[in-house]
């Protein structure tokens, strides 16, 4: 699939708003400077979740 991506992150202080935040938009300048786009490369706003439990950690990195 070449719409989306996805991260496994491991954050201590929980501030996972602030990092994807970061995240997102120093590589929407970078992909804007190579390519010359002047649009919005992401449609929207990421979709996190914890993961709780050992299985559901294993689920997700396959």
């Amino acid at each position: 699939m070449n719409n989306h991506f996805h991260l496994l992150v491991l954050t201590p202080h929980e501030d996972i708003d602030r990092i994807m935040y970061f995240f997102m938009k120093e590589v929407a300048i970078d992909i804007q400077k190579c390519t010359g786009r002047i649009n919005k490369i992401f449609g929207g706003r990421y979709k996190g979740s914890m993961i709780n439990s050992y299985s559901y950690l294993v689920n997700v990195y396959k």
